[in-house]
């Protein structure tokens, strides 16, 4: 092999380092434990058992949950909904972070950029997929958090790769595309599609309208295939109540219109999440000390994208997400800084690699450019992934299948209840009881002997359906049981009981 082709291999060798990481802590990695994640498995529960996404893990707040579901929107729980019927828990929160993830890595690689560029793509992707799974905040999990950010960046990715390969029709469908989708996964990627309409608009722009109608044309039809569903199916039948939630949630609407008491609250806010206690020192220096200065990282990535000649594209697609997310989007949440934490490793990921090209290039050994970023690249994976303990964890399960955390619950909740309880109680915790019945009816603990319960129809639900087969008694078998959808019935109730 010449050393031509050899360096011609780097870029996608480092790619598939990344991506067997990933898919390999998705196969044996831990999974977070928050309030959260029992609470939001109920819409995904429901659509696996019923077709249809409902919440009424919250009837007592919102006694329509049966119904609907406008908490977050129901996308990405009808996908994961959807895996849920064939893939038991553990495994089902990995399939879409890691489908995903590669999908990123081979357009990257097959981006017509610099091999700086490339290689600062790769890891900036990769260090955010760490930084998530070192601090338990979202990532293979049911929040859809990081997934709405994965899909983000891909379809940026996508449309980078129109751009570069002269506004080419296909990648730009699949760009808008993605980017719709992740932002319709949750409510606060709202601004991510404001990303399409300024590709569109450079494309323009480059081409003029004659020649840039295809591609607008193609961007167009990629966001309308999830976008128009989206707005039919969910938004505009449930507006009414997605604005009152939206306006009137918990910690919304705290600092009004005011966008200066906005913006101080985000980086205030993000300065105490400084990540100074985080086990991978690496992350408590950057981007911990830039967040414990109160640097608003979007805004600062986006700034800085416009200096580098070729991330000005990605500046101008970013810079609407992160005006609304410091001057409009008046809450704030751990979670909700995800992609920021990608944009300002990209930025000085890809400072930093461009002055290295430079200055191999100045004392001429621009042969070494892509042995050098590679080397260093693949240094500060092994880093990430020796330093950060669930990797560690992740290596020791090597060969061992997993189990979700809530089915062990719920397996140790029925040793205790017996697989035919019945449990009523407004709680999580009773929420993954496994109890064979489960009704959202306030704090009461029942056992069927000494209550009787009075069910009503409910449209769309045919009520007492229960994977759990009561005469399972082997716990591994019982582990082992398809989807591991266990807890409730919905048998939902006119009154909370009544006695014989």
């Amino acid at each position: 092999m010449n050393s031509k082709k050899f360096l011609n291999y780097l870029v996608p060798g480092l790619a598939l380092l990344v991506v067997v990481i990933v898919v390999f802590y998705g196969g044996f990695g831990q999974r977070p434990i928050s309030f959260d994640e029992p609470g939001n498995f109920n819409a995904p529960y429901m659509f696996a058992q019923h077709s249809k996404v409902a919440f009424p893990v919250w009837y007592l707040r919102f006694p329509d949950s049966f119904e609907t579901y406008f908490y977050h929107p129901p996308v990405f729980y009808t996908a994961l909904g959807t895996i849920l019927k064939f893939v038991p828990v553990y495994y089902a929160e990995a399939v879409i972070p890691t489908l995903i993830f590669m999908i990123a890595a081979w357009l990257v690689v097959s981006l017509r950029a610099p091999a700086y560029f490339k290689f600062s793509c790769l890891l900036s992707t990769f260090a955010l997929v760490t930084i998530y799974v070192v601090t338990s905040m979202s990532h293979f999990s049911i929040r859809p958090d990081m997934v709405m950010s994965l899909f983000w960046f891909t379809g940026l990715f996508a449309m980078e790769k129109s751009r570069l390969d002269g506004w080419s029709w296909p990648s730009m469908f699949l760009g808008s595309l993605l980017i719709v989708l992740a932002a319709s996964f949750h409510y606060i990627g709202l601004f991510f599609m404001a990303s399409v309409p300024v590709y569109c608009f450079l494309a323009y722009r480059e081409l003029g309208w004659w020649r840039a109608k295809k591609v607008i044309g193609a961007a167009a039809a990629g966001g309308c295939l999830i976008g128009i569903p989206y707005l039919a199916l969910f938004i505009i039948p449930n507006f009414e109540q997605i604005v009152d939630w939206l306006t009137k949630a918990e910690n919304s609407n705290e600092h009004g219109s005011n966008p200066l008491r906005i913006f101080w609250f985000k980086v205030s806010s993000n300065a105490v999440r400084d990540l100074s206690w985080s086990p991978v020192e690496f992350f408590r220096v950057f981007p911990g000390l830039l967040m414990r200065w109160y640097v608003p990282l979007g805004l600062f990535a986006a700034a800085g994208f416009l200096m580098i000649r070729q991330t000005r594209a990605l500046a101008w697609a970013i810079l609407p997400h992160m005006i609304f997310i410091y001057f409009i989007a008046d809450k704030n949440q751990s979670t909700y800084i995800i992609p920021e934490y990608f944009f300002i490793f990209l930025l000085v990921f890809t400072a930093s690699l461009l002055g290295i090209q430079r200055l191999l290039r100045r004392v001429r050994l621009s042969n070494w450019e892509r042995p050098i970023m590679f080397g260093l690249c693949a240094a500060l994976v092994g880093h990430l992934t020796a330093t950060a303990p669930p990797f560690k964890y992740a290596l020791k399960q090597i060969g061992n299948y997993q189990v979700h955390w809530m089915d062990v619950a719920r397996a140790a909740g029925q040793r205790i209840v017996g697989t035919d309880a019945v449990i009523g109680e407004y709680s999580a915790a009773f929420y993954m009881s496994g109890a064979r019945y489960w009704y959202p009816e306030g704090s009461m603990f029942l056992k069927p002997d000494n209550f009787q319960f009075k069910s009503y129809g409910i449209s769309g639900f045919k009520g007492s359906i229960n994977r759990w087969k009561g005469d399972i008694k082997d716990e591994k078998e019982r582990l082992s049981v398809p989807t591991a959808i266990v807890g409730y019935s919905l048998n939902i109730l006119e009154r909370p009981y009544s006695y014989h």
